[in-house]
């Protein structure tokens, strides 16, 4: 009757006011997220219009319109969920930053704390050196040279210091970029994710450049320098990967 046909017009006529909304939001978002990082001094750019996404600065803004949120990421990891609002959204970029960034990065120090992480999981695998391993298997590793000599007098949660995923990412673009792929005679290289490894995420690690290119990439191992590298080679737990010479800029 009467009321049905009632709510049906109300339906038809919320869904249009609705898409009209979104329609506004689209277009003035867009906009409103360059104003603000033009403001910011943070370079912006559109990547894709369907899913939307936008490059600003270091990281990659994924748009979700219909529940008007948007999510941060880097390297194809989720770091923030925010609303549609273009300054918030550069607050959480350069609060991220300044978070990846940490204290002065020394290019040296790190490479040798990665070679001592490889060493170590190579130990407990029974493995010598040179052999391939996979890359996410030393975060564990990591997050342990990493801490303070303080917390293994007194080891507490709270004193803890993670290192996630992102930050290794991070750190090994920052490597790149500082040509610091060698280093007193030691040289690492990282095997690319290839077939089905790429579908588990977990097991392999995204590193990208400035503009957000990249690849996966699987497993890695150092070696010294009068080593010939090898094209190919199995990895420790019977995963294969091409092997990299060294993570060049443009890989």
């Amino acid at each position: 009757g009467a009321p049905r046909e009632h709510v049906s017009r109300l339906v038809t006529v919320l869904k249009a006011w609705l898409s009209e909304k979104e329609r506004h939001l689209r277009f003035h978002f867009g906009r409103d997220l360059r104003e603000a990082a033009t403001r910011a001094g943070v370079a912006c750019a559109p990547l894709t219009t369907d899913p939307p996404e936008f490059r600003l600065g270091l990281f990659t803004v994924g748009v979700d319109f219909s529940r008007r949120v948007a999510i941060l990421r880097y390297a194809r990891n989720d770091l923030a969920t925010l609303p549609l609002n273009a300054d918030a959204i550069l607050e959480a970029c350069q609060k991220q930053h300044a978070f990846l960034e940490g204290t002065r990065f020394d290019p040296g120090a790190f490479f040798e704390q990665f070679l001592a992480a490889y060493q170590v999981r190579l130990h407990r695998l029974g493995l010598s050196f040179g052999n391939r391993i996979d890359v996410v298997d030393l975060l564990g590793e990591l997050a342990f040279l990493r801490q303070d000599p303080s917390f293994f007098e007194n080891p507490r949660r709270e004193d803890f210091i993670p290192y996630s995923r992102v930050q290794l990412a991070y750190d090994l673009a920052r490597l790149r970029r500082a040509g610091r792929l060698s280093h007193r005679g030691v040289r690492v290289a990282l095997g690319s994710a290839t077939g089905g490894s790429t579908r588990q995420k977990q097991r392999v690690l995204y590193l990208e450049d400035e503009r957000g290119n990249g690849q996966w990439y699987l497993s890695v191992r150092f070696t010294r320098e009068e080593e010939p590298q090898e094209a190919s080679e199995s990895g420790s737990q019977g995963s294969v990967a091409r092997d990299e010479a060294a993570v060049s800029p443009d890989s």
